[in-house]
């Protein structure tokens, strides 16, 4: 029973990976408003944090834990684990590739950016990995930027994805980013919410992302969402560990 468990777990952080990377009412006041933020990015050589993760779609519901690492500008490294504390999955991103360990199947993945970028037709770049999980913009273009209340809204056109930032004024942090394919309708809400200093860079330790989308087996739509609440997020300079390393018995899994 744990096995199949394990097995659903590992199939949907996988999904839920690699759709995090291809991420980034009232009258407005039309003009030109800086966005820039004199922290973007992470205000220090590395980042340590853990979450919690409840997903859920049509069919399953599924809750695990994630552990992420990074070194500024260079590498993003996260571990998964199910219910009962079993590390089902590790990956690893840096600025040209990405690298994935199946523990629960002896196997393992690699992939280049370039690759996923064709494959999902969406020019993924390592920088909106970093950003999005801070809770900056994927894209730092802050034209024809809008006032709305307590807001700032950005919209941007990607080759074929429709990109509308939310900003909180206060902070130029996300409220909210809402990415839409104009092929296929497929779409993708993230929400961002509690910021808190940590101990001086404001990260957001809930993340909510819901994605409705046509599945390309079943040519039937689907809903899927995604919640995260981060237990810890810690800045420092001292060198973080980001082990990976695959064992000599591992296949490599080929698709």
């Amino acid at each position: 029973m744990y096995y199949i468990v394990s097995n659903h777990f590992l199939s949907r952080t996988k999904f839920f990976f690699i759709l995090f990377l291809i991420i980034f009412s009232t009258a407005c006041t039309k003009k030109t408003i800086s966005t820039k933020n004199p922290t973007i990015g992470l205000p220090n050589e590395y980042l340590d944090a853990k979450a919690r993760i409840d997903f859920k779609n049509t069919n399953d519901d599924a809750n695990f834990k994630v552990k992420f690492r990074q070194q500024k500008d260079k590498r993003t490294w996260a571990t998964f684990t199910g219910a009962l504390g079993i590390e089902g999955l590790r990956v690893v991103a840096k600025t040209d590739s990405l690298f994935m360990i199946d523990y629960l199947n002896n196997k393992y993945e690699k992939a280049t950016f370039d690759t996923l970028a064709q494959i999902l037709n969406f020019p993924i770049e390592y920088p909106m990995l970093q950003n999005l999980l801070m809770g900056d913009m994927p894209n730092a273009d802050s034209t024809g930027a809008t006032i709305e209340g307590d807001f700032i809204k950005i919209s941007q056109k990607i080759k074929h994805i429709s990109a509308e930032n939310k900003l909180y004024a206060t902070n130029k942090k996300l409220a909210e980013l809402y990415l839409s394919d104009t092929r296929n309708q497929n779409n993708m809400l993230i929400q961002y919410s509690d910021y808190r200093p940590s101990p001086v860079k404001l990260f957001p330790f809930k993340i909510n992302i819901s994605v409705d989308f046509l599945n390309n087996r079943t040519k039937k739509r689907e809903k899927t969402t995604v919640n995260m609440e981060f237990m810890y997020a810690r800045f420092g300079n001292v060198p973080l560990e980001f082990p990976f390393v695959v064992p000599k018995s591992y296949l490599k899994n080929k698709k």
